[in-house]
C-alpha cells in the first residue's frame, strides 16, 4: 500500500509541478516564473538554514537540561525534508516546504505522524519498554546495559 502511494506521489506530483510552470508562465511569462522559482529556493534554503541552526540550539539546551529532545529531533527532520522540497524547482513542492516552516503546522505535521505510526517519539519521564503480544507470547522491547563482573 505505501508503495502504491509514494508511486502516486512520483506521478502526480511532477506533472501538477508542470500544470502550474504551464499555467504560471502563460500568466507572468518566462523570465519572471523562472526568477520566482529561484528566489523561493533561496528564501526557503536561507530559512531552513536559521530554523535549523535554531533547533540544533534547541537540542542542545535539552539534552544539557536532561530531556530527551524528541520533538526537536524530529523537527529537525522536517526541516531537512523542507530544505529538499524548497530546492526542488516547483510551486506545489515549494508551498509543502513554506508550510513545513512555520513551527505550529511542523509540529502538527510531527504528531499527525506519529498517530499513524510512521514516527516513534518517547518523551522524557516515560518508560521506552513496550510489550506487544505475537503468537509467541509477549515480547518486551527495551534497552540493556552490560555491566562488568
Amino acid at each position: 500500500m505505501l508503495f502504491l502511494i509514494i508511486l502516486a506521489l512520483f506521478i502526480i506530483v511532477p506533472v501538477a509541478e508542470i500544470a502550474l510552470f504551464i499555467e504560471l508562465g502563460g500568466n507572468f511569462g518566462v523570465f519572471n516564473t523562472l526568477l520566482l522559482i529561484i528566489i523561493t529556493a533561496v528564501l526557503g534554503a536561507s530559512l531552513v538554514r536559521q530554523q535549523g541552526f535554531q533547533t540544533l540550539a534547541n537540542v542542545k539546551k535539552q539534552t544539557a537540561a536532561g530531556n530527551l529532545p524528541a520533538m526537536e529531533m524530529a523537527e529537525g527532520a522536517a526541516l531537512l525534508f523542507a530544505g529538499a522540497l524548497l530546492l526542488t524547482p516547483g510551486f506545489l513542492t515549494d508551498t509543502i516546504g513554506f508550510c513545513l516552516l512555520i513551527p505550529p503546522l511542523r509540529r502538527k505535521w510531527i504528531r499527525f505522524l506519529g498517530q499513524q505510526g510512521f514516527v516513534t517519539m518517547a518523551t522524557a519521564g516515560q518508560n521506552t519498554s513496550q510489550t506487544r503480544s505475537t503468537k509467541r507470547g509477549n515480547i518486551i522491547e527495551g534497552e540493556y546495559h552490560k555491566e562488568d563482573d
